[in-house]
């Protein structure tokens, strides 16, 4: 199940049908997602919102109930459950805008001297 987010301090809770209550669920992870802002007078500037990410099971014909809490503190996006792979040398960066507000980007690769 995905969720868009206004922003990264939130929490999926899923009813406990053994124990009656909601209770936090571990089974989640939340992106950012930076957009860029679509007027020639920003200047590209970027805006995020969050997408919510929680495995939940259902089975057939049956209902589940799910609550999104709003926290004191944003998501720990340092925390991934998803391994990644590290330092691979290719870098991809916005160096600016042209006039016309499209995005120059620099792409590096260290291991082919490609830039």
């Amino acid at each position: 199940m995905r969720i868009l987010l206004p922003a990264s301090n939130y929490k999926p809770q899923i009813w406990s049908k053994s124990r009656g209550v909601f209770v936090d669920s571990q089974e989640f992870d939340i992106l950012e997602q930076p957009h860029f802002k679509n007027s020639k007078d920003k200047g590209g500037e970027l805006y995020s919102d969050y997408m919510m990410f929680i495995d939940y099971d259902l089975e057939p014909n049956e209902v589940g109930f799910l609550k999104i809490v709003q926290t004191d503190k944003p998501h720990d996006f340092n925390a991934s459950k998803v391994e990644t792979p590290r330092n691979t040398g290719t870098n991809l960066e916005i160096v600016g805008f042209t006039d016309t507000n499209e995005a120059l980007f620099k792409l590096t690769n260290r291991d082919s001297d490609f830039q």
